[in-house]
């Protein structure tokens, strides 16, 4: 059966709730979440919900089954709590930035594949896709699009040749450039903006999201410190990279105490699904502009500081329910590295290699 209406998908929500064994509920899980990743994107599944009429009223239809299944479902494996996580993505239960950044890939690949291979941009717009792909941050706007806007807009070739590309910054002609090029790069511009503006983009509506469940934080005992932490969330704390570290240390801290909070049955697992995808998602933001910006070149100046955001990337990704290998003593080993009097580069390399092989 093709899961690609919104009947068939609220049906295999519904099948999920009736499993005995948490192997098949998983299996049904996986099941609809490949389908909801290939709606539109495989011929063989085409998209046929619907997207007219009462849709207020068809999300309320969703989410309320999706509430009643997952909260129907007796002590769920971590298999189980994993995959719930990744189909809520897809379900318009909740105010999220995923389908944006779906759209920032697809744009990424379409300003690269589009062209010729002729293209004197082709090999730029490769450079673009795969940092798109492998290193999303804010240093895409800065690195690729912005020197290529200037490019294109006025004609200054000076960004583009400091950003590296010195031959295509001196053989390039603007006016041959298709105007489809230049709208999805200004289009890639203004969604990555979005995503990375700390004062009114994507994080001021993840806050508000974590204001309105405030009660639910409560119930956990974590209300003051969410409180807390949502006040000190401002542009300018963001600006500190340390704070932001910390940030991210506290947001790692939340997360734990959340799942121990629905071990107690103090929520439901619907809920502790739904906050721990808003947290989860200030985690992408500022590990990601920690990760490939502010830490995209590492150095003796900064080595210690980027080993602590490599520490707690680890224990976010245990969190979530990634399998790594022993974190703990990797953890305890980039500690005493970070907080050693001396470098030791060669033991820093091989605790790195050791991390890598087990990701």
């Amino acid at each position: 059966m093709r899961l690609n209406t919104w009947d068939s998908i609220l049906e295999q929500l519904r099948l999920i709730g009736t499993r005995r064994s948490d192997r098949e509920r998983v299996d049904r899980l996986v099941e609809l979440l490949v389908h909801l990743r290939l709606l539109g994107q495989d011929e063989s599944i085409p998209d046929l919900r619907i997207r007219s009429g009462d849709i207020e009223a068809l999300h309320a239809r969703v989410e309320e089954e999706t509430r009643r299944t997952l909260n129907a479902v007796p002590s769920p494996s971590p298999e189980f709590v994993y995959y719930a996580r990744e189909v809520l993505k897809k379900l318009p239960v909740r105010q999220d930035s995923e389908e944006m950044i779906e759209r920032i890939r697809a744009e990424a690949e379409s300003f690269e594949e589009s062209r010729c291979e002729d293209d004197p941009f082709r090999g730029f717009a490769g450079d673009l896709r795969k940092e798109v792909h492998r290193r999303l941050s804010p240093r895409i706007i800065t690195r690729y699009l912005d020197p290529y806007l200037s490019l294109m807009d006025a004609g200054d070739r000076a960004p583009l040749r400091d950003a590296g590309y010195v031959a295509l910054a001196a053989l390039a002609d603007p006016s041959e450039e298709s105007p489809e090029f230049v709208d999805l790069a200004r289009d890639l511009r203004d969604r990555l903006e979005y995503l990375w503006d700390y004062g009114e983009g994507n994080l001021a509506s993840v806050k508000d999201q974590l204001v309105r469940s405030l009660d639910l934080f409560d119930r956990c005992f974590l209300g003051a410190e969410v409180r807390g932490f949502l006040e000190m969330l401002t542009p300018s704390n963001l600006d500190d990279t340390l704070r932001v570290q910390d940030f991210l240390s506290r947001l790692a801290s939340f997360k734990r105490f959340l799942r121990e909070s629905r071990g107690e049955g103090r929520i439901s697992l619907y809920d502790f699904l739904l906050l721990d995808l808003s947290l989860g998602r200030l985690v992408f933001l500022l590990a990601n502009d920690l990760a490939n910006n502010r830490y995209a070149d590492v150095s003796s100046r900064n080595i210690r500081d980027a080993l602590g955001v490599i520490r707690e990337i680890l224990g976010i990704s245990v969190i979530k329910g990634l399998e790594l290998g022993d974190v703990s003593r990797h953890q305890d080993e980039l500690e005493e590295l970070r907080s050693s009097s001396v470098y030791d580069f060669v033991r820093i390399k091989r605790c790195l290699a050791s991390v890598s092989g087990d990701l």
